[in-house]
C-alpha cells in the first residue's frame, strides 16, 4: 500500500522503510541537519544529496555532543578534621566554628522559635574567594539562615552552644571537575532531536554519576519543582554518601541566589 507523506504531499511511502519515511516523513522538506527517529528506532539525520536530501543512519554519543552541550561541576573531596583543628576560614560541611564578622554578630544565631541552628557548612562564593556563603539549617529544615562573610574582615570565633545539634566537620581540601550534560529541554532543542525515552536513558546514565554532592552542573529536582533551571546556580545535595548526614531518603537541597538576588536554601523533597 502507498500512503502520501505526513509533511509533505509530493513524496510517497510504503511504511517498510527503516528510516523515518516509514513512519511517514520524507526528508524532502525537511532542514539538513534535521534528527528524528526512525522506524527501526536508530535516529537518522536529513543529509543533502548532489540531487536529492536523503535520511541517513548516525549513532548519538552523549560523550561527545558539541561543548556547548555540557555544564562543569565540582564534587569536593573531604577530610574530617577536629574542632581544634577549624580556623573559620575554611570551605566546609558541619564544624563548630562558622566564619562570623567582628560586630556582625554576638551570639550563635536562633531559628524562630530560638533554638540554636545547625551549621550546615560554609564555601567559597563562585566570584569572589573572598567571600565565604555561610548556611545553617533547623532540625527538619522548615527554617534556614544563608548570608555572605567576608574573610578579609576580622572574624569572631564563637562556638556551638552546648545545648545545640552539630554536624561532624568536613573540610573540604580539593574538587574534582567533572562534565554534565544540559538539561535535556535545551539538547533537544539545540541537537533538533525529537524526545525520545532512548536519549533520555542515556542522558539520566550519562549525569547519574554527579547526583550527590556538588557545586554548579546541572540542576537536579523532585516531582514538587516547578522551575527546573532555577536551581543551577551554586551547591546541590542529594543523599550526600560523601559525607556522615544525609538529607532525607531522597530529597534534594539546593543553595542558590533566589530571583530577589538573596542567598537562598530551598529543600526539594519528593
Amino acid at each position: 500500500m502507498i500512503n502520501v507523506c505526513i509533511n509533505t504531499d509530493l513524496t510517497n511511502y510504503s511504511g517498510r522503510e527503516e528510516s523515518p519515511l516509514g513512519l511517514g516523513f520524507s526528508a524532502t522538506p525537511e532542514i539538513p541537519g534535521t534528527i528524528m527517529n526512525g522506524k527501526d528506532g536508530h535516529y537518522y539525520i536529513v543529509k543533502k544529496g548532489s540531487k536529492y536530501k536523503k535520511w541517513e543512519k548516525i549513532e548519538i554519543n552523549v560523550n561527545e555532543l558539541p561543548k556547548d552541550c555540557y555544564y562543569e561541576s565540582k564534587t569536593p573531596i573531604t577530610e574530617i578534621i577536629q574542632p581544634n583543628d577549624e580556623t573559620g576560614l575554611e570551605e566546609k560541611f558541619g564544624g563548630q566554628y562558622p566564619h562570623f564578622i567582628e560586630g556582625d554578630v554576638e551570639e550563635w544565631p536562633t531559628d524562630r522559635n530560638n533554638i540554636p541552628y545547625i551549621f550546615l557548612g560554609q564555601w567559597k562564593h563562585p566570584e569572589d574567594k573572598n567571600i565565604l556563603i555561610v548556611c545553617f539549617v533547623n532540625d527538619d529544615l522548615s527554617d534556614t539562615f544563608v548570608f555572605e562573610s567576608d574573610i578579609t574582615i576580622k572574624q569572631i570565633k564563637i562556638q556551638k552552644p552546648d545545648n545545640g545539634k552539630g554536624l561532624e566537620c568536613h573540610k573540604i581540601i580539593d574538587y574534582e571537575k567533572n562534565k554534565e550534560l544540559k538539561p535535556l529541554s535545551f539538547l533537544y532543542k539545540r541537537l533538533r532531536l525529537p524526545e525520545n525515552d532512548k536519549f533520555e536513558d542515556h542522558y539520566h546514565e550519562f549525569n547519574s554519576k554527579f547526583n550527590g554532592c556538588k557545586f554548579g552542573g546541572s540542576a537536579m529536582y523532585c516531582q514538587y519543582s516547578k522551575d527546573h533551571d532555577d536551581f543551577n546556580k551554586f551547591l546541590q545535595l542529594s543523599r550526600c554518601s560523601i559525607l556522615d548526614f544525609k538529607f532525607g531518603d531522597a530529597g534534594i537541597a539546593h543553595i542558590y541566589i533566589n530571583k530577589y538576588g538573596i542567598w537562598d536554601f530551598q529543600w526539594d523533597c519528593c
